[in-house]
Order: C-alpha cells, then sequence, then structure tokens
C-alpha cells in the first residue's frame, strides 16, 4: 500500500480507517443512486410523472439520510468503545510494568 501506513488490526487507527472506506463506499453508493435519479428525471415526459417521481426520490433520499446517519452513529460509539478499551488496556499494562 504505497503512501499509507498500514495499523495492525485490532488497533483503533485501523477501526477508523475501515469505517471511513466502509462510509466512502456507501456515500459513492448514494452518488450513483442519486445519478440515476437524475437520470430519470430527465428522460421524464410530463410534469404529474415528474412530481410523482420527486415526491419519491425525497423518500429515498430521507432513507438513505437516514442509513448514512445511523452507520456514522454506529461508527462512533465503535470507535469509543474501541478506545475506551484501548485505554483500559494500555492501563493495565502500565500497572504490570511497576
Amino acid at each position: 500500500m504505497e503512501g499509507k501506513a498500514t495499523q495492525a488490526p485490532g488497533t483503533v487507527e485501523a477501526l477508523r480507517q475501515r469505517q471511513a472506506q466502509e462510509l466512502v463506499l456507501l456515500l459513492e453508493a448514494e452518488r450513483q443512486i442519486e445519478q440515476r435519479r437524475a437520470d430519470m428525471l430527465a428522460q421524464t415526459h410530463g410534469a404529474a410523472e415528474r412530481r410523482r417521481l420527486e415526491k419519491v426520490f425525497r423518500v429515498e433520499r430521507l432513507h438513505a439520510q437516514e442509513r448514512i446517519q445511523l452507520v456514522v452513529d454506529d461508527n462512533a460509539a465503535l470507535l469509543a468503545a474501541k478506545q475506551r478499551g484501548s485505554g483500559a488496556a494500555e492501563q493495565r499494562a502500565g500497572k504490570l510494568a511497576r
């Protein structure tokens, strides 16, 4: 992996990197879906059909926002738990070294 330092699989930094990669993939998938929506709207004839699609797309976007927020919240909770666990392990190791 050129230009990137790799982290041990169990580290906080490794978790942070994996979460960032997963979020990028999710956002890219949503970007592609949004492009398909734009293409569908561009091919739509008639005001009624356009309004119907826009309504459907609003609901889809709302659900996408909720999914993304859940991923962000879950990532934050997992990262916080990992950091607490890592800190506790470091404290135990420090006490054992005394």
